[in-house]
C-alpha cells in the first residue's frame, strides 16, 4: 500500500527505511524525508507545507536549516542506501575496472539542452588510467532516448529500473560495484554513495544546461541556482578534477552529509515511524480509515 507521500515510494528509499526502522514493509510510511543527497542550502516548502507528522533528513547540516523553518519534529536518518549497502554487506568486486559515469539527469519538467556531441566528446577526453568508461542513465533519460546516442558512439549504458521499485536500490549496487572509479558532471547522490563504497569519485565535464518547464519548486527557465549553494561550492572544490584515491576531507564530508555520524537509532527509528502513523491516523482520520483501513480489511 502506497504512503502519501511520493518521496516514500521512490529509489527504493522509503522500503529500506523501513528495513532500518523494523516497520511491515506492506505498511505505508507517514514521514516525510529527503529523495536523495541535496547540497542545498535552503528549505523547500513542499517538505514542510504537508500534512506529514514529521520529517527525517540525512545530513545534520539540513536538519538545523529545516528545525529554524518546521514547526514539525525533525531528525538525522541515514541515508537508507546505506543501510542497505551495509546490512547486506556489499562490497566492491574484486574483479571491478573501469569507470562508471553517471550523467545528470533531467525530469518529466525540466530538461538538459546539453549538446551532446560536445559531452561525449569531453568523455573521450578522460585519461587512459580510468578506461573503460560505461554510462548509467536514469530511468527518465532511458525514456527520452539519451541512450541511444551514448550506444551509437560504442558507450554500454545501464539503468538502475523501476524507480518506483525497491528493487532500485539493489540494482544500483549491481552496477556500481564493478567499478573501481565513478565520475559525473553534477554532484548528484550516487557520488555520496560512490565515496562511501570506497569508490573515487571525479567532478568533470561541463555541468547540464537545465531548463525548468514546469517545477515549480525551483526557478523557471534556465535553472542555475544551485550553483550559489555554499555546500554545493565546497563539495565542488573537493571532488573537481580526476581522483583516483579518496582523500581524508573527501570522506569526511561524505560520512557527515550521509548522515553515517549522526542517525538516531534503528530503534528511536522503529518508534518515530509508528509514533507517525498514529498521529497522522488521529489528524486525518476518514482519509486513514477510508484509504487505508477499510482498502486494506474492506
Amino acid at each position: 500500500m502506497k504512503s502519501p507521500f511520493f518521496i516514500n515510494e521512490v529509489y527504493g528509499l522509503g522500503y529500506w527505511l523501513k528495513d532500518y526502522a523494523y516497520y511491515p514493509k506492506s505498511w505505508p510510511l507517514f514521514t516525510f524525508m529527503d529523495h536523495g543527497m541535496a547540497l542545498s542550502d535552503r528549505v523547500t516548502p513542499h517538505e514542510i507545507e504537508n500534512n506529514a507528522p514529521l520529517i527525517f533528513k540525512f545530513s545534520p547540516r539540513t536538519v538545523a536549516l529545516y528545525r529554524k523553518a518546521s514547526r514539525k519534529p525533525v531528525y538525522t536518518v541515514v541515508n537508507p542506501y546505506i543501510h542497505y549497502r551495509r546490512s547486506r554487506k556489499i562490497t566492491v568486486s574484486g574483479a571491478a575496472k573501469g569507470t562508471i559515469f553517471f550523467v545528470a539527469h533531467s525530469t518529466s519538467d525540466i530538461d538538459d539542452l546539453t549538446d551532446w556531441e560536445e559531452y561525449i566528446r569531453q568523455l573521450k577526453q578522460i585519461p587512459e588510467q580510468f578506461h573503460p568508461i560505461d554510462v548509467c542513465l536514469h530511468p527518465t533519460d532511458m525514456d527520452k532516448g539519451l541512450d541511444r546516442i551514448f550506444e551509437q558512439h560504442g558507450y554500454k549504458v545501464f539503468t538502475a529500473g523501476d524507480l518506483t521499485s525497491h528493487l532500485y536500490t539493489v540494482n544500483f549496487y549491481d552496477i556500481l560495484r564493478n567499478y573501481r572509479y565513478s565520475m559525473s558532471n553534477i554532484l548528484g547522490s550516487y557520488f555520496f554513495y560512490s565515496v562511501e563504497m570506497g569508490i573515487p569519485f571525479s567532478f568533470y565535464g561541463e555541468e547540464p544546461k537545465y531548463f525548468n518547464k514546469a517545477d515549480h519548486n525551483i526557478e523557471k527557465g534556465n535553472y542555475t541556482s544551485y550553483r550559489e549553494f555554499e555546500t554545493f561550492k565546497k563539495a565542488k572544490s573537493l571532488f573537481s578534477g580526476f581522483h583516483a584515491t579518496i582523500s581524508g576531507e573527501q570522506a569526511a564530508f561524505v560520512k557527515y552529509e550521509l548522515g553515517i555520524q549522526d542517525t538516531i537509532s534503528r530503534g528511536k527509528a522503529c518508534w518515530l515511524v509508528y509514533k507517525a502513523l498514529f498521529l497522522y491516523a488521529l489528524r486525518n482520520p476518514r482519509t486513514f480509515i477510508y484509504k487505508y483501513l477499510l482498502r486494506k480489511y474492506g
